[in-house]
Order: C-alpha cells, then sequence, then structure tokens
C-alpha cells in the first residue's frame, strides 16, 4: 500500500480521515465561516479533516453557472486558511499552468474526473511535489486506474490517492459499485470514497446537476464498511442557496451526526481480528464477513479469529487489528499478501504495523519486506529491510531484519541500522572552552617571549595568548557520571539478556536473511535538520519502549550536535520519556497500551566504549579531536565526558596527552554546530604547533 503524510494525517495507514467542504469558493467570508465551523466540528468528533473547496468550477453544466473567483485569489484564500487554521486544504486543478500556481499553497491537489487521463495534467501537478489525488473518471472501469498510477510514478509522484466518485449508468445517472474500492486497494493505492457526486445525476435539472444527496451518507456508510482510506462529502451552510451543486452537498448542520455515524461503522468493521479481501472475493461474501465476525471480546478472541482461517490459505489485503481492554484500536497488522502457516503463525509479504493512542492517531509506524507474525506472542520477525518511525517525524530507525515483540514493546534490529532523532529546542549552557590547566607551564614562557625582540608576528601572539588566558574552570566530578551510566548500563543489558531468552534468539535469528546494504541512503530517507543525531551501528541496535533505553552492537558512529564520534564496542542510550499533556481529570489520561510511543523523548544520557574518537570545530571553525576508552553525555550538564587510557587531545595544532587515570576531557556542545573542551587540572604532556615553536 502506497502510504503517505499530508501535513499529521497518514493516507493508507488505515486512520479514516475526511475531505470537507463547500462545493465552489463562493467568496472569502463564506470560506473562512464554513472552515472554521468544519474545523471546530472535526475537532470534537475526533477525526483527521482536510478542508476542500474549488477556486473554479470549470465544467458547469450552463455557461451561466456560477464558477469561482478564479486561481489566484482561491488558491490564496485557502492557503491562508490552511496557515490559520493548521489544517491541510485541497482544491481541483485543470490545467498545468494552474497546477503551479495552486502548488504554492494546496497541500493537496485535486485532479477532476474528466480529466483523469490528461498526461500534461499530471505531469505538471507531480512536478509540484504536492501530494495528488485523482478523480476516477465516470467513464473508467477501476482496473483502467493503473495507468493513471504508471504516469504518476513516472513523473516522479510518490503520493497519490484514487478517489471513487460513481460510473455513468445510462442517461443523467451514476451508480456508486463498492466492488469497485477492494478493487482498487488492491493495486497498492489508497482510496477515497466521494459520497456527494457519487448521487448526483448530471444534467439532471437541464441547465444544472441534479442529484440525491439525502442518499450521501448511506453510500458514505457502505463504503466505509468496504474499507476505504479517506469519505469525501461537499458540505454547506444554507445547500438550497448554494451557487453550485446544492442538491447533492450535506448541510452543515446535520454533518456532526453523520460523521459520527461513520466513525461508529469504522469502528465496527475493525472489530473483526482478521479482515481478508480475496482477489476473487464476491461483495456479498466480504459483507457477510463485516456483519457476522465481530467477536466479543475475550482473551482467546486472536486464538479464535485465526482458528478460522484455513491453513495453507493465501490472503490479499490483510488487516489484523488488537484492541484493548475499552475496545479501542491499540494496534493494527496489514499485509499485502499473507500464507497462513498454522494457526499461530503467517508469512506476510508488504507488512505495516501501525500503533495507536488513546485518540487513536498513529503514534509509530514499522515497515517491513517481508516478515512471520507468531499470533500468540505477538511477535514479528522480519527479514529484509525494516524501517521504524515515529509519526512525529522525531525518530526513524532501518534495520536488515529483526524481532519485534508488540507486547513487550522490545525489539531488535539487524546491522547494519542506523536510527535518526530529532532533538528539540533548549537553551544552551554558555560554557567556554578551558585550556588553563595543560597550559600553566608556559605561562612563564610567554612573559620570557614578550620581553626579547619578537621571533613570531604579532597576529601569533595573539593567538596564543587566547589559547592560554586564565579562565574560569567549572567544579566538574566525572566519576558520578560514570556511575550513574555505570548503573543504567547494568539495567539495559539485564533487560537485553532476557529478552533474547524469550524471543529463543538462536532460532529466531538463524531464519532471517543475510543482511545486505541498503540500496537508499538513510540520509535520503528525512528532510535535513541541524538538529537531527544520526546514529549508525555494524551489528544492529536492541530497543525497550517500556524503559526508553537502546543499546547500538558492533562499531558505532554518531553524527550530530556539532560532532562525530566513533566506537568500537557499542554504544547505550536512555531517553526521557515524552512528556505528557498535563490532564484535568485522570478519565482524560491516555492509558492506550502503546500511549508512550508517541516519540521516544529526548537522549537522557549515552554512553560508548572501545577506541573512542570524537570530532568537531569550536565557533571560530578550529578543530578540536578527543580520543579516548569511553565517553559519557549527560543532557542536564550538555556534556560528554572522555576517559580511559591513552587520553588524548587536539585543537588548534595542539596536542595534550595524559596517562592519568583520573583525567578526563569534557566536550561541552554548543548550539547544534560546534563544541568546546575542557580539560583535567594536571598530569598532561603538551607538544605545540610550529609557528608557536619559533
Amino acid at each position: 500500500m502506497n502510504t503517505f503524510k499530508i501535513s499529521d494525517i497518514s493516507v493508507g495507514s488505515g486512520e479514516l480521515f475526511f475531505i470537507l467542504g463547500p462545493c465552489g469558493l463562493e467568496n472569502e467570508g463564506f470560506a473562512w465561516r464554513m472552515a472554521r465551523e468544519l474545523k471546530e466540528i472535526t475537532s470534537r468528533v475526533g477525526v483527521p479533516f482536510i478542508f476542500k473547496a474549488s477556486y473554479d468550477k470549470a465544467n458547469r453544466t450552463s455557461v451561466d453557472s456560477y464558477r469561482g473567483p478564479g486561481v489566484k485569489e482561491g488558491t490564496r484564500i485557502l492557503g491562508e486558511i490552511g496557515k490559520e487554521l493548521e489544517v491541510p486544504v485541497t482544491t481541483d486543478i485543470h490545467t498545468p499552468e494552474e497546477a503551479i500556481i495552486a502548488g504554492e499553497n494546496i497541500d493537496f491537489l485535486q485532479i477532476p474526473a474528466f480529466l483523469c487521463r490528461q498526461t500534461d495534467l499530471l505531469e505538471a501537478a507531480a512536478k509540484t511535489g504536492r501530494a495528488i489525488n485523482v478523480k476516477k473518471g465516470q467513464f473508467l472501469a477501476p482496473w483502467d486506474i493503473e495507468p493513471i498510477i504508471g504516469k504518476l510514478k513516472a513523473f516522479g509522484c510518490e503520493r497519490y490517492s484514487i478517489t471513487e466518485r460513481g460510473t455513468t449508468f445510462g442517461y443523467n445517472n451514476l451508480v456508486a459499485d463498492m466492488r469497485s474500492l477492494p478493487w482498487m486497494r488492491e493495486q497498492g493505492v489508497p482510496v477515497i470514497f466521494d459520497a456527494t457526486h457519487s448521487v448526483q445525476r448530471p444534467g439532471g435539472l437541464g441547465g444544472a446537476t441534479g442529484g440525491d444527496g439525502v442518499l450521501a451518507p448511506v453510500l458514505a456508510r457502505c463504503a466505509v464498511a468496504a474499507g476505504v482510506d479517506g469519505i469525501f462529502m461537499e458540505v454547506h451552510e444554507n445547500p438550497k442557496e448554494a451557487l453550485s451543486d446544492g442538491p447533492n452537498q450535506i448541510p452543515l448542520d446535520q454533518i456532526v451526526g453523520v460523521l459520527e455515524n461513520l466513525v461508529d461503522v469504522h469502528q465496527a468493521a475493525h472489530l473483526i481480528l482478521v479482515k481478508m479481501i480475496f482477489s476473487s472475493l464476491p461483495l456479498v461474501l466480504l459483507c457477510s464477513t463485516l456483519a457476522g465476525q465481530i467477536i466479543e471480546e475475550s482473551d482467546d478472541n486472536e486464538e479464535s479469529a485465526m482458528s478460522r482461517l484455513p491453513i495453507g490459505a493465501t490472503l490479499t489485503g490483510v488487516s489484523l487489528p488488537r484492541f484493548d481492554a475499552k475496545k479501542r484500536r491499540a494496534s493494527l497488522l496489514t499485509a499485502n499478501k499473507m500464507i497462513v502457516e498454522s494457526k499461530d503463525r503467517l508469512n506476510g509479504e508488504g507488512l505495516v504495523i501501525y500503533l495507536f493512542d488513546k485518540e487513536q492517531k498513529i503514534s509509530s509506524t514499522v515497515k517491513m519486506g517481508a516478515a512471520t507474525y507468531r499470533v500468540k506472542k505477538e511477535q514479528v520477525i522480519a527479514s529484509g529491510e525494516l524501517l521504524l518511525q515515529s509519526a512525529n517525524d522525531h525518530f526513524l530507525a532501518r534495520g536488515q531484519g529483526g524481532i519485534l515483540t508488540l507486547k513487550s514493546r522490545q525489539g531488535i534490529l539487524l546491522g547494519p541500522a542506523e536510527t535518526m532523532i530529532l532533538e528539540q529546542d533548549k537553551k544552551t549552557e554558555n560554557t567556554t572552552m578551558n585550556l588553563r590547566s595543560p597550559i600553566l607551564p608556559f605561562l612563564a614562557g610567554l612573559q620570557m617571549l614578550t620581553a626579547v625582540p619578537p621571533l613570531i608576528t604579532a597576529d601569533e601572539l595573539v593567538e596564543f595568548e587566547k589559547q592560554v588566558a586564565p579562565r574560569v574552570l567549572p567544579t566538574i566530578d566525572p566519576r558520578k557520571n560514570f556511575e550513574e551510566a555505570d548503573e543504567n548500563e547494568a539495567g539495559l543489558v539485564q533487560r537485553l539478556t532476557r529478552f533474547l531468552a524469550v524471543v529463543e534468539q538462536t532460532h529466531i535469528l538463524a531464519q532471517i536473511k543475510a543482511p545486505v546494504e541498503p540500496e537508499t541512503p538513510f540520509e535520503d530517507l528525512f528532510k535535513p535538520n541541524k538538529k537531527r543525531i544520526i546514529i549508525k551501528s555494524s551489528k544492529g541496535f536492541y530497543f525497550d519502549g517500556v524503559h526508553s533505553e537502546m543499546s547500538y552492537l558492533g562499531n558505532v558512529e554518531l553524527k550530530g550536535k556539532g560532532m562525530i564520534m566513533t566506537a568500537g564496542e557499542g554504544m547505550k542510550v536512555i531517553f526521557d520519556p515524552p512528556p505528557a499533556k498535563p490532564k484535568e481529570d485522570d478519565a482524560e489520561k491516555d492509558d492506550s497500551p502503546f500511549s508512550g510511543i508517541k516519540g521516544i523523548g529526548e537522549i537522557k544520557q549515552f554512553t560508548v566504549a572501545g577506541g573512542v574518537l570524537i570530532k568537531g570545530n569550536d565557533e571560530k571553525g578550529r578543530p578540536i579531536e578527543v580520543r579516548g576508552g569511553r565517553a559519557v553525555y549527560d543532557a542536564k550538564s550538555g556534556k560528554v565526558t572522555i576517559r580511559g587510557a591513552d587520553l588524548s587531545f587536539r585543537v588548534a595544532g595542539f596536542a595534550l596527552r595524559t596517562r592519568n587515570k583520573d583525567g578526563y576531557v569534557i566536550i561541552s556542545l554548543i548550539g547544534d554546530e560546534n563544541i568546546r573542551a575542557q580539560t583535567s587540572p594536571t598530569g598532561w604532556e603538551t607538544s605545540l604547533p610550529d609557528k608557536i615553536k619559533k
């Protein structure tokens, strides 16, 4: 399934979203009024919402009919509505020129049904980089969308959906064939159902289009039960006074009830613990499945549902939800193809796992090319590339195979593995680089240099004075940080050992194919940001979502916070849990099973060991390099402490080295691009750059 995001709305993920708004953008005040009303209503009902209005009704029946304000004015209004109300906006475009203009402000470009095969229009829309929604022509069969999808892919579009809006049925009439919905979804494209245009009677009023608006909610309920990804409905505050398509629009004062009813249908449909769509499954059988396999809650729900599946069956379009005690969806496993090996074991291709919070919004997503799902243990054994991502874009991980246990929120990704962590804005402490103690023996030498005829330039002397000038050395006890790190690391190692014992790692790891080097560079999977921290490990990493911790295995490289750090014996990371929103009432507390995975929070501490090397530049661009045996980062101070045998430090040509077991170097992280350093007071050997030796 081609899943993608529009703002914070996940399309194709199993989360039902709505496109709502008037048919035409009648005037600016009207558009703002409708958008605000719909934003308030959808927030109250708790459903994702995209605001819709057309700036030009270019295919009106009569030349005398109202069309709209035009592309420039219309997209300006919609863009301002989207920014102020923080909702995505959509509208239909008609020419390549309009696509360019609309692409500046519109989040979701809509291709009209009559123009769905126009190559130039599809190409122009794709080149805007915006998500595209193509309305299937009334003259097309469901399988005729394949060439349209092919065009979008050829033009570089990766975010696209198809909307069903009815099929021509005789004269002045349309019919909504519900079979088309699963047929189109089988092609791996998210499907939206246009409930209001599906009840049109084109040209049915002579000089205008008629329709049966009262039937729009009925068809919408059928489409939701059949498993569509989104519902499109036009809404008007007074449909009888609408300047276009009034007979088909839903009155604004009725939309709350319609939405609540559709949400109920969606939840009821997903109470089926296994929803199957066979490639040749008749619609009647599908509806019987939806109506008849709603299982009362019990401890054996999943086992009883699995027992109904024929061993050896090959399923397509599989959806396997899990619910909490309050019958809220906690997780959803989907697959393009799945083979029932036994009642406890499914082998799948194109798998996606979604984790949900209390509001039924996706908190995290896991994508796998191929995997085995062990039903009783709620365990996924993945082979090939595996992606783990938080919905807020704060975390992304990739491995080449791995094991995930949904119930305990633990897992291990095999290497080469990479992670991206987006740090949040913080006030940085204004610390300074300190080289006072190691350079003290040279202060007397400085006096001698200034007393004799100059052998160096004035600029070189100033530079030397800057390096050796005394500064206040903060009181630091590195032993405390290392003792705390040892305690955290011991707990993490203990939990990792228990996890590997539970998942029977010897048996399971043998099933996972040998890792291959990924085709797509990891950095291409997300937008550049100076606050991103990228960690790569040669052998993979273990994570524990309950205790907010990770253990990277093998050779490790960290890029971010103004430094590049490498180590040869792994890395342990401890996170602060994501801050919870304050609640006035315990009843409002998010007690969903996976409520903690809305992000991984901020890095609290990390430790690395084995040939540690840290590189970076100070605020003037001068290189700093530190080597040691072990390093600990503490978020409270914003500093990295490095210790160990043969500890060395180099800056601006000065090289320092100590064999003192109590020696240390402290790296202060300055913003997102620079670092500063200070050393322990005594026991350092020093070498000078050539220009100072003169």
